[in-house]
């Protein structure tokens, strides 16, 4: 998936917030327009913010890299949640 978007900018929504709920302990990107909210963990709350600030997605692994270390399922990970991003429409390729 990082492949086919590589090289094309991909945005968070911008009905999308990411917060963090008072005592959840956690994160959730919610969606004004569904009135959806996405659990996210710290990893995926990452990867969110790094999309907000225009990381491109080949960025995405590498930034990650750098803060969590060189996990050898990092690429597929990505690749996952990225799919699952654009498949709940949070995430838009533009």
């Amino acid at each position: 998936m990082l492949d086919a978007v590589n090289g094309r900018a991909m945005r968070v929504k911008k009905t999308v917030r990411l917060v963090a709920p008072e005592g959840s302990g956690g994160y959730c990107a919610y969606d004004s327009n569904s009135g959806e909210c996405f659990e996210l963990n710290e990893v995926a709350h990452r990867v969110l913010v790094l999309l907000q600030s225009g990381v491109p997605a080949q960025g995405l692994v590498e930034a990650l890299q750098a803060e969590y270390g060189d996990v050898a399922t990092l690429v597929d990970d990505v690749a996952a949640f990225v799919d699952d991003l654009i498949a709940q429409g949070i995430v838009e390729i533009t």
